[in-house]
């Protein structure tokens, strides 16, 4: 599809403590990554900025999609490849038109109401369909996907690419591609025990299986 790359892993970051934003995205992109969603929580505008715009040279030197969550303001700021947008944030439509027409736009997806309201706006580029599983870097604690509800919603989503999200392991990918999902976005699973790249392989490794299994 146009305006999305073809990569089935999506490696989110998280306000951490011990890691900047930038040191995660560097080491997702050692692993293998290629593509970097920049999720910063609760920060001022101006650390925002300075993080997106150090995510994204991490993101350049490596070749990697690089994203911005929530802010279209920050993700044309950084110059990123686009911006996945929340269910509270601002419509895809007002990213299309603020970041233009070869920019990534991802909208995130709950539930067949919203994906019927995002399937007539007609504007996304991909859909992240979730939560999978409750996930501890959610805050909202929404329920996890009805299996049937899942496969469905995956189905009348068409030819848009679906990602899942939410407290995803490796053994979940290949079920998940098998029932149509194009990809996984994870998190919490790649910060496991602090083995951020080992984890990010492992994570890449169980994509390009099922992939190939499923082809």
């Amino acid at each position: 599809m146009k305006n999305f790359p073809g990569h089935r892993l999506h490696c989110l970051t998280r306000d951490l403590c011990d890691w900047t934003h930038a040191e995660q995205a560097e080491a997702f992109c050692s692993a293998g990554a290629r593509w970097i969603q920049f999720r910063m929580k609760g920060a001022k505008l101006d650390c925002w900025k300075k993080a997106a715009i150090e995510v994204g040279e991490v993101c350049r030197r490596h070749g990697a999609t690089f994203i911005v969550n929530d802010s279209i303001e920050v993700a044309r700021f950084a110059e990123a490849d686009g911006v996945h947008l929340g269910s509270c944030d601002a419509l895809p439509g007002e990213a299309r038109e603020q970041l233009g027409p070869d920019a990534i736009v991802g909208a995130t997806i709950h539930d067949q109401l919203e994906l019927a309201t995002a399937v007539s706006e007609g504007v996304a580029n991909y859909y992240g369909l979730g939560p999978f599983r409750s996930s501890p870097t959610k805050g909202d604690f929404l329920p996890a996907l009805d299996p049937a509800e899942m496969d469905l919603m995956i189905e009348l989503a068409g030819k848009i690419p679906v990602i899942l999200i939410g407290g995803i392991t490796r053994f979940d990918v290949p079920g998940l591609i098998d029932r149509g999902a194009y990809g996984v976005a994870s998190c919490s699973q790649l910060f496991s025990g602090g083995a951020l790249e080992e984890n990010t392989k492992a994570m890449l490794a169980a994509c390009a299986r099922a992939v190939e299994k499923a082809a």
